[in-house]
């Protein structure tokens, strides 16, 4: 329950941080991680694989909790457990409209959030859209 809590914490403070700062600030750090991925032990994936459900679970409570709020809140949640993921963008063309997603990636493989017929693009792109 304090980890739900925690957690909670997290991801509306993340919400907030998104109404309020501009997304090149929220993800600086997300940056600097995707260059330093590597191999993740069991127990890292099975703590990664935790966060990401209880970041789910959790992000119902939070309004407008989206895939980029519920990303970037497991992103620092597991950075400060010390397992570096590679935060993701991505844009889809939906008839005359672009949709946007937000995932994870683990060294090997998605995460959090599906990349299914997104183009993905820099974290340097989305933060000048």
């Amino acid at each position: 329950m304090v980890k739900d809590l925690s957690i909670l914490a997290c991801v509306a403070l993340t919400r907030l941080g998104l109404w309020v700062l501009p997304l090149r600030v929220m993800v600086r750090g997300a940056q600097r991680d995707a260059e330093n991925l590597s191999k993740l032990s069991g127990d890292q994936e099975i703590e990664a694989a935790r966060v990401f459900q209880r970041v789910s679970r959790v992000a119902r409570y939070v309004p407008r909790a989206t895939c980029l709020t519920q990303a970037l809140a497991a992103w620092w949640l597991l950075r400060r457990r010390g397992i570096l993921t590679r935060l993701c963008l991505g844009v889809q063309k939906n008839g005359t409209a672009l949709r946007s997603h937000a995932w994870l990636e683990l060294p090997g493989g998605v995460c959090l959030g599906s990349m299914e017929a997104y183009v993905e693009i820099t974290l340097r792109e989305a933060a000048f859209l």
